[in-house]
């Protein structure tokens, strides 16, 4: 155990224990990345519009949230200059970056949109609530403001980048960032998987998370 982290061993069998609650079977998942692993390679060689996105739709699948947007916004500044602003696939790479910066979170049972934090982070401003949120369907019941503490609200979707926070034994991935790829709604852990590929995947406390509405630059 490394203090708010837990060790490798566990976290792996959690991490198991998460997928096969999210249904992801081992043959889907290791047909999955295989295809995210060709389509990265074809993007890197071609650095085509279209490889891109079908690149970034499988990636928003398997819950990388970091370099999903990163690649949408690098796509989306590409097709303004091929296509400009009115073309369909400008459009549809908007929409899409819209998509992968809707944050939901579950704040006294039900589900709001994180619009923003205010006080470094430790506050967020919350708009709803809303409905469905898994099924993608959104429905606004309501368009509320409310600003709460950070540690009141559960982050309730995998793909949402975050950083780490307030860490006392794990010092070192105190400020990095990385995707939630599973959350446990009775131990309020998520599995992060950082951008810092040298870093391993671990499990994080929500309380020593704070969700990343922008990203930094590389």
């Amino acid at each position: 155990s490394i203090g708010d982290t837990i060790s490798v061993s566990d976290a792996e069998y959690k991490i198991q224990q998460w997928k096969d609650f999210f249904g992801n079977s081992k043959e889907g998942s290791s047909f999955s990345r295989g295809w995210t692993s060709v389509l990265r390679k074809k993007y890197k060689q071609d650095s085509d519009i279209e490889t891109g996105r079908r690149l970034a739709t499988s990636l928003m699948d398997e819950r990388h949230g970091i370099e999903c947007r990163r690649l949408v916004a690098e796509l989306i500044i590409k097709s303004l200059r091929i296509h400009g602003p009115d073309h369909d696939t400008t459009r549809d790479l908007q929409s899409l970056q819209e998509t992968l910066t809707f944050v939901i979170v579950n704040w006294k049972n039900e589900w709001y949109q994180a619009v923003r934090c205010e006080d470094d982070g430790d506050k967020y401003v919350l708009k709803g609530p809303i409905s469905s949120p898994q099924g993608l369907g959104i429905i606004s019941k309501g368009d509320n403001t409310h600003v709460i503490s950070a540690h009141e609200a559960v982050i309730g979707y995998p793909g949402t980048p975050v950083i780490c926070h307030g860490l006392t034994n794990a010092t070192h991935l105190n400020e990095k960032i990385g995707d939630i790829r599973g959350i446990d709604v009775k131990t309020k852990q998520c599995e992060i998987h950082f951008e810092d590929t040298n870093l391993k995947p671990c499990l994080v406390k929500q309380k020593n998370l704070r969700i990343l509405f922008e990203l930094p630059e590389n």
